[in-house]
């Protein structure tokens, strides 16, 4: 688990979860409104892994 800055404007941070076994990583924020975590944005590290890189 890692924190960190996404790129949603303003002063907004996220934590980057990253699953080693499934090879996943799901990034959350914190809801001060209704005190919960809610989702962000999903990879799968296997996708991104296996691509050929081009240009």
């Amino acid at each position: 688990m890692v924190a960190g800055e996404i790129r949603a404007g303003g002063d907004a941070s996220g934590i980057y979860i990253i699953d080693s076994v499934n090879e996943e990583m799901v990034v959350v924020r914190w809801d001060d409104n209704r005190g919960t975590l809610s989702g962000i944005d999903y990879r799968s590290l296997a996708t991104d892994t296996a691509r050929r890189p081009g240009r």
